[in-house]
């Protein structure tokens, strides 16, 4: 006897997102066609042979640029598979957990920007997943102790001291106040809306203000917070109903994965001069037709003038 297949999604909610997205849909198809030349382009380029042998004071620069170019490439390449998530996930009604891709996505993105414009710290990056590795190697003795049997005492002697190495880097830095070493968590004290403010002032961009819809309320969502509950539940006179299909969220996600994308291709683009700017010109005039005049990158809201007697209005 045949086991019965498993049916994943609903089909009629999924043929009911293919009807209502059909703009999108068609342009799908030219996002992913352009990606795809961005990424063979990008790699066919930068895996090139040097024309000449570096002298030995350029080798140390020319590794450092070369491991951020790794690093900003596949920031982007990840950011952009946070778009398939997204689809995949609004398809079949789950607007919220499309809305929470949202934050993957920026993260990548700003990211990558912010190493973009500043290759000195794809060293400091780089060195941080050793301590994110002992982490997770400290854990898991804690939980299965017999798995230290199985992986040979050199590798992990290496680990320790790689992490070691790392850890005594963030604490280069001496506060003012108390004299001590300052100690971080992260790879960058930069929290990701000061990287983002920081490309914004240094490459003329808008990062910044994806922060609220790209970051905190995804953000809100993944954690138990009381503001990603109230999101998720609708208000009668007489009850709270909880948003099983949020049509709205899922479209909401859509729209801004896609202006995510954009920006990703954008920076790609410029930052290992690819020459696609006519397709990509192309790309960025078809999103507001698709999203009702919506803009990837809306202009600056001009400041108010102050009224005669001082006082803003």
């Amino acid at each position: 006897m045949t086991a019965p297949s498993a049916i994943v999604g609903d089909p009629s909610i999924h043929k009911a997102f293919l009807d209502s997205h059909v703009p999108f849909l068609r342009e799908f198809s030219e996002l992913q066609k352009l990606a795809n030349r961005v990424w063979v382009t990008a790699l066919q380029r930068y895996n090139q042979p040097l024309e000449t042998e570096p002298q030995e004071e350029e080798v140390a620069k020319l590794s450092g640029l070369r491991l951020a170019q790794i690093i900003v490439f596949y920031l982007a390449r990840a950011s952009f598979d946070g778009l398939y998530d997204v689809f995949i996930l609004v398809g079949n009604g789950r607007g919220f957990a499309a809305k929470m891709m949202l934050r993957v996505m920026y993260e990548h993105l700003v990211t990558a920007s912010f190493i973009a414009a500043n290759p000195e710290e794809a060293k400091r990056f780089d060195n941080h997943a050793s301590i994110e590795k002992w982490k997770l190697w400290t854990r898991t003795l804690k939980v299965l102790p017999q798995v230290e049997d199985t992986v040979p005492a050199e590798e992990i002697a290496k680990l320790d001291q790689l992490q070691q190495q790392a850890r005594t880097q963030l604490k280069s830095e001496i506060c003012n106040k108390c004299g001590q070493p300052k100690t971080q968590a992260a790879w960058t004290r930069v929290a990701v809306d000061t990287m983002a403010e920081q490309v914004d002032t240094a490459t003329g961009s808008s990062l910044a203000n994806l922060y609220a819809p790209c970051y905190l309320m995804p953000t809100a969502l993944m954690h138990p917070t009381p503001f990603g509950l109230e999101s998720r539940l609708e208000s009668t006179e007489t009850d709270l109903i909880y948003k099983e299909l949020p049509e709205h969220e899922g479209h909401d996600a859509l729209l801004r994965g896609h202006g995510i994308a954009l920006r990703l291709l954008k920076l790609m683009n410029c930052y290992f001069d690819l020459g696609f700017d006519t397709e990509l010109d192309a790309r960025w005039e078809a999103f507001p037709k698709i999203w009702g005049g919506a803009l990837v990158d809306p202009p600056p809201v001009p400041e108010q003038e102050p009224q005669k007697d001082g006082s803003e209005s």
